[in-house]
């Protein structure tokens, strides 16, 4: 069953949401009509800060007038709350189309197991490849998961091939007809992980927590930055698996199992792939560093075809250069015939030389 099958779907600007430091609640629902209309104004976490000072002055204004006596720090505290989810609203905005279920069937069942979540990096023709990590899709003694497949924010679903593998970062690229899921949203990739500022900048998590049928949100700040798995205190696979020694970021959100893979969102990109969690206030994320280098490996670039150059000579210098390669032992080949003669010689030139009209040929082997 998932985890929230028994839940009502959101309405209005209501959306899925894991809370920090609060038990996962199926059924709770975040309310953003109030800040609908800053959702636009906050798309970075420096337009965050902006819009949190604007908020402190109000708040400090009103204060005063009215003759409230308000802690400081009480107020600071409340002048982050409106811009905090309009940011938060900003990313699960852009992410959102572009997030899908990971399901798996084993055989002989009749339904859909929920395993975590993926999100959508690249359009390769008719192929949409999909981002999640390695331990979504494979089992604990690294077999793939049995049939496969991928479910859009619409209930499409597709069946998905495992493209490419990571395993030292836990990642895996998943391929999926377009056609089977109506589309390819792909998210934008950010930059860097390594620039995000502890304290400063906020990460947004978006995920089918739980198996979900609903895209669940959570957000925080990044707590820090270049973290071992194996440098986290009692981390059960932080010794064992693969990826012990992989780098993470720490971000002071919530999320729980099936959040795994889904889109890790800063200033409107994907920064990493969420990864792991810790109790209810802390979650680690794959970098965005990673995610393109697994893209890269399972797409390299074609090296271009060579083009071949021709280069008209006079057939004299063209005659001397012919002696010279032969004298060395440099001759393929030729074929010669009334009309023209042609030599082939190791180094990959190519004398053609015409007879009729009269005109000469050398042609150099593209690089």
């Amino acid at each position: 069953m998932a985890f929230d099958s028994q839940c009502p779907a959101p309405t209005g600007q209501e959306v899925p949401t894991l809370k920090l430091k609060r038990d996962a609640d199926p059924c709770d629902r975040t309310d953003y009509s109030l800040v609908k209309d800053q959702v636009d104004r906050v798309g970075t976490s420096s337009r965050l800060h902006d819009e949190i000072a604007e908020s402190y002055k109000e708040l400090v204004e009103t204060d005063r007038k009215f003759k409230l006596n308000s802690r400081d720090a009480d107020l600071r505290e409340a002048s982050k709350l409106e811009p905090e989810m309009a940011y938060d609203l900003n990313q699960y905005r852009i992410a959102s189309p572009g997030v899908f279920r990971i399901d798996s069937r084993e055989a002989g069942k009749t339904e859909n197991r929920g395993l975590g979540t993926g999100f959508a990096v690249r359009q390769n023709g008719d192929e949409c490849q999909i981002m999640t990590d390695y331990h979504v899709v494979t089992t604990d003694a690294g077999v793939v998961e049995p049939n496969l497949t991928v479910k859009s924010r619409d209930g499409k679903r597709g069946q998905a091939t495992l493209k490419a593998q990571d395993i030292k970062s836990d990642l895996a690229l998943l391929s999926v007809p377009v056609a089977s899921i109506g589309s390819c949203p792909v998210l934008p990739l950010g930059r860097s992980s390594a620039t995000l500022r502890p304290g400063n900048d906020r990460v947004a998590t978006i995920g089918h927590a739980g198996g979900a049928e609903q895209q669940f949100l959570s957000g925080g700040y990044v707590i820090r930055n270049g973290r071992k798995h194996s440098e986290i205190e009692n981390h059960p696979d932080g010794r064992t698996k693969p990826w012990k020694d992989n780098q993470v970021v720490e971000v002071a959100a919530h999320v729980i199992g099936g959040n795994s893979g889904g889109p890790a969102m800063a200033d409107g990109a994907v920064v990493g792939a969420t990864q792991y969690k810790r109790d209810t206030s802390e979650m680690f994320f794959t970098p965005v560093e990673d995610i393109r280098a697994l893209i890269t490996k399972a797409n390299p670039v074609p090296k271009p075809t060579p083009v071949s150059r021709d280069m008209p000579l006079s057939c004299t210098i063209a005659r001397e250069e012919i002696r010279a390669h032969v004298s060395r032992g440099e001759l393929l080949n030729g074929n010669f015939n009334e009309r023209r003669h042609i030599y082939r010689f190791k180094d990959g030139s190519v004398y053609t030389l015409n007879q009729s009209p009269s005109s000469c040929i050398k042609t150099l082997p593209g690089k």
